[in-house]
């Protein structure tokens, strides 16, 4: 289990957001990311903001999880929005898993 690092990241696209006064406000992330054990937040098992080029998360979507299969992952930000975690369906608490995520992101 492993920390997820830029290494670990696929930007496939993003762009930022604004105002109607064109301020600056945040970015949107498409990304894809390879979890080798991530997403609990748990000390060594974090998938952090900086990594996705944010300091903070607002909202995360769903996630896609390649597995070998196709999973719908369900995806938060923590609450200090520092990190992604991932949920386990069969018990609601924060789970690692191992696979490409794909996953949209927002935040600044």
């Amino acid at each position: 289990m492993a920390n997820v690092t830029q290494d670990d990241v696929v930007v496939n696209n993003s762009y930022e957001l604004g105002t109607r006064s064109e301020k600056f406000v945040g970015k949107f992330i498409e990304a894809a990311i390879t979890l080798n054990g991530a997403g609990s937040g748990l000390v060594d098992e974090k998938i952090p903001a900086e990594v996705l080029g944010l300091t903070k998360i607002w909202e995360v979507s769903n996630g896609l999880l390649d597995d070998g299969g196709t999973s719908i992952i369900v995806a938060a930000p923590n609450a200090d929005g520092s990190e992604i975690l991932l949920r386990d369906d069969s018990t609601n608490a924060a789970f690692s898993y191992t696979g490409e995520l794909k996953i949209n992101v927002r935040g600044y």
